[in-house]
């Protein structure tokens, strides 16, 4: 068995990150549908 040092490895952060990463950048798809939807129905008005 090997002797771990504590902390985290490079790949378990990475995928941390890339997981965090995916979370955030959901919202933004369907709110700048909303906006542009929101300009073209003020264009039309």
């Amino acid at each position: 068995m090997r002797n771990r040092t504590n902390g985290f490895t490079l790949i378990e952060l990475l995928i941390v990150i890339s997981i965090i990463g995916v979370l955030a950048a959901t919202p933004i798809g369907p709110l700048t549908g909303v906006q542009w939807a929101t300009n073209v129905a003020a264009d039309q008005a």
